[in-house]
This record gives structure tokens, sequence and C-alpha cells, in this order.
């Protein structure tokens, strides 16, 4: 028969056990949950869309205020050099703009005139009567506030 040394059988038992696997988890912990993946990437899209808002909100900090008017039921041939005249009757005017086709360079008859002050917008927007080359035109704060 064989002769067993004490000692040997013990570490023969534990080679065993060392080399036996950690118990076996089932798959779906080894894997991250579909719906764990996609609420991570709502949550990633949210700080995003966060951080975005907040970077817009200081810059609009930052830069200088602006205040600007829409024009509407321009004549095709004024110019940005006459809306800006015009307009500069109420304040110091920034900005004017006539808008104008992509394609063609024809006037859409509308433009934006940008004042440096609040004043300065609020005379005109209370102006009733605006003509401009004998053409009465429509004054309105724009529909959605520059960004």
């Amino acid at each position: 028969a064989e002769a067993v040394v004490e000692g040997e059988e013990d570490e023969e038992e534990e080679d065993e056990t060392l080399e036996e696997p950690p118990p076996a988890s089932s798959e779906t912990e080894k894997r991250p949950r579909e719906e764990d993946a996609s609420e991570s990437g709502e949550a990633v899209g949210e700080a995003a869309q966060e951080l975005d808002a907040n970077a817009k909100r200081a810059r609009a900090e930052a830069a200088p205020r602006l205040f600007k008017v829409f024009v509407g039921g321009l004549d095709s041939a004024v110019t940005q050099q006459e809306l800006e005249q015009y307009f500069s009757q109420f304040g110091k005017v920034v900005h004017a703009v006539v808008m104008r086709d992509r394609v063609t360079q024809q006037a859409r008859g509308f433009g934006f005139v940008t004042f440096d002050s609040e004043f300065a917008r609020e005379a005109a927007l209370e102006f009733v009567g605006h003509v401009l080359r004998g053409r009465a035109v429509d004054v309105k704060p724009p529909a959605r506030e520059a960004d």
C-alpha cells in the first residue's frame, strides 16, 4: 500500500480547494441589465442638457444685454441703413437688419432692430404710427428672445 505522509494529504485537499471556481452567479448578475443601461443613458443625457442650459445662461449673463424689436410690413426697397436711421430717434441702435431670401437676396418684408437700452426698445414699441418709405410698419417684441 501506498504510504501517506501526514501533511501531504492535507496539501492535496488545499490545492483542490484553491482550484475550485468561485460559486457561479446567475447570468443576469454578470451582465448589466438593459434597463440599467438605458436609465444611465437617460441620466447622462439629462446631465448634458442641464450643462448646456447652464452654459447658455452663463453666456447670456456675461454678454451685454441687448434689446430687440421685430419690424414687419417693410417695403422691399427699405435698406438696413434706413431702418437704423429711422429707429435711432428712439435711442442708440446697436444693430439693424432687413431679412432677405438666401437664394434670391430679395427682401422678405421684415427685419429686426437691436437697441442698447430697454428705454429705447420700450419707446419704439410704445410709439404708434411707424412709417417707413410711406408705408406703415408693425413694431413688436420678437417672437422669441435671442439666446
